[in-house]
């Protein structure tokens, strides 16, 4: 077996599992570049559902389903929400942690 075939495979059962799955793509999330999100994004769909059954789920086009996580398209939030619901996953919005302050030392006054 191919070492990419290996890989394939083992991420495709892990995906099954919803926590990995939502991790896999909250990552894929913090990259600058959205592309990778719909690659992760497809990734998930091919691992739990397949394209066709997605678009028959999701009531989406089979097409347009391509065409958005391709990396080329440029996909509404409605397609992202719609795709993600059939796959048990919605989107999440958090704080983003931000560093602790340092406190500051004030200088020891004399009495």
């Amino acid at each position: 077996m191919r070492k990419t075939s290996y890989y394939e495979a083992t991420l495709r059962r892990a995906l099954q599992d919803d926590v990995v799955a939502a991790e896999y793509l909250k990552d894929a999330l913090d990259d600058d570049n959205p592309t990778v999100f719909f690659a992760t994004l497809k990734d998930v769909v091919d691992a739990r559902l397949g394209m066709s059954r997605l678009a028959r789920l999701s009531g989406l086009n089979r097409e347009a389903l391509y065409r958005a996580f391709s990396g080329t398209g440029n996909p509404e939030f409605g397609i992202i929400r719609r795709a993600l619901a059939p796959l048990g996953l919605r989107l999440n919005i958090e704080p983003r942690a931000r560093p602790r302050k340092r406190a500051v030392k004030r200088p020891r006054q004399s009495a």
